[in-house]
């Protein structure tokens, strides 16, 4: 075992002592900001964002089955969305390491949790118009205008 993990360690250290400085500090930036993201990722946030974006994905598409208005913009647009949630995520994970700027987490997912509450209620008022009471259908108007 010991000649085993020999084997390993020389050609790694070798590696590593051949290295530029400048990969050596890109490899650390890369590690900070892995680590400032996953610290604010924890399984409770990541497991509710997925659920509500899985199931805004499932009644938008009931909605566009039922108007008939399937198409693969609203996939391509649907991806965008994702793409920015992940972006903003990575943003409020960074900022969360600068004392200032700590409440910027916090708030980009209250946003995306709200924006995905919305719009699943928008998208439910529409498959079944009697499950959501008439004045939260007409704030959520007033939210769409």
């Amino acid at each position: 075992m010991g000649n085993l993990f020999k084997a390993w360690l020389n050609p790694t250290v070798e590696v590593l002592s051949s290295t530029s400085v400048l990969t050596k500090v890109g490899a650390a930036t890369v590690s900070f900001i892995f680590a400032s993201v996953l610290k604010a990722l924890t399984p409770s946030v990541i497991g509710t964002v997925v659920l509500l974006v899985l199931i805004d994905t499932i009644t938008g598409l009931v909605v566009a089955v039922k108007k008939k208005k399937v198409s693969s913009k609203k996939w391509y647009k649907s991806l965008i969305k994702l793409s920015n949630y992940c972006a903003l995520i990575i943003v409020g994970g960074l900022a969360g390491d600068i004392s200032l700027l700590s409440w910027l987490s916090s708030t980009f997912l209250l946003l995306i949790v709200i924006t995905e509450l919305i719009s699943i209620l928008e998208n439910i008022s529409i498959i079944q118009p009697d499950l959501i009471p008439e004045n939260i259908i007409r704030v959520l108007h007033l939210l769409k205008d």
